[in-house]
């Protein structure tokens, strides 16, 4: 369903259990805005009235705000953890 809302050269992954990626090639700012949209729309219709789940989502883009697949997979793991677990991960660090 989600990948309906994906134009032709987009991807979409799941990292883990309710949390996906979505590659989006040539794609900055608005325009990846505008794909993220459609796919939050899709989930709300998905989640129905009765709010069967709820979801977060969350973008970064290569390179206006990730330099290298490090900082990527990094910023993919931050978010799959739960909230305020990021901090004391770098704390540990």
């Amino acid at each position: 369903m989600l990948v309906r809302k994906l134009r032709a050269d987009d991807s979409l992954y799941q990292l883990s259990s309710g949390a996906f990626a979505m590659v989006l090639p040539n794609t900055r700012g608005a325009e990846m805005n505008q794909v993220g949209s459609r796919v939050a729309e899709g989930l709300a219709d998905a989640s129905g009235a009765s709010n069967r789940f709820s979801f977060d989502m969350q973008m970064v883009n290569y390179p206006e705000q990730v330099s290298s697949s490090y900082e990527m997979e990094q910023a993919a793991y931050s978010f799959s953890l739960p909230k305020g677990s990021v901090s004391e991960m770098a704390e540990a660090e």
